[in-house]
């Protein structure tokens, strides 16, 4: 037998044994699972080594759990990048490169992250934007064994956000790109979808 075939066997038996093992049960064994998907994060977080940034409830989230070192984008546009994130199939290989065309259309049987999760005895829901919502996509309601959640809070409270608030060429409202007033955390999306995980 040649050696790459010997190795590859003596390194693939215990896989492949434990596969076909009987496991604890569920219960002694199950973690709770939080996966925080963040649009344009970066790692400009304490967690990651910033100095500037002052993030101690996230910090210590990321020391208690996994973070991710090496994360790599699939594609340059959302729907295609959270596709691929939660079927583990590429955009090249479903071949949808667009925010419209939903998953299931190019892959209907797809098992994603969170199925395989409820299929294992979890309970998985949704919060806020997991997959790209909008532009004629939906969610995806086989992803989920309770609904998911997206709250219903205007982008913007200052009245000078509110003022320079413009229609681009398409039609669609635009106003600053950023806004932080000094209201209560649950005043903007982001503190609803906390207190709704909590």
């Amino acid at each position: 037998m040649c050696t790459f075939l010997r190795r590859f066997c003596f390194a693939s038996f215990p896989l492949i044994l434990a596969a076909f093992c009987p496991t604890m049960s569920l219960a002694e064994s199950k973690p709770n699972v939080l996966l925080i998907c963040v649009d344009d994060l970066k790692p400009t977080i304490g967690c990651f080594g910033d100095t500037f940034a002052k993030t101690p409830n996230i910090d210590a989230l990321a020391k208690r759990g996994v973070r991710f070192e090496s994360a790599y984008c699939n594609q340059a546009v959302c729907s295609p990048s959270r596709n691929a994130l939660m079927t583990g199939l590429r955009p090249q290989t479903i071949g949808i490169y667009d925010l419209e065309t939903h998953f299931r259309k190019a892959a209907p049987d797809a098992v994603t992250f969170s199925q395989h999760f409820i299929q294992n005895g979890y309970v998985a829901q949704g919060l806020g934007k997991i997959y790209h919502v909008g532009h004629g996509n939906t969610d995806d309601k086989r992803s989920w064994s309770a609904a998911s959640w997206r709250p219903r809070k205007p982008g913007y409270v200052l009245e000078t956000s509110l003022d320079n608030i413009v229609t681009d060429k398409k039609g669609k409202q635009r106003g600053p790109a950023t806004e932080s007033a000094d209201v209560a955390d649950d005043s903007y999306a982001d503190g609803a979808i906390a207190d709704e995980a909590i």
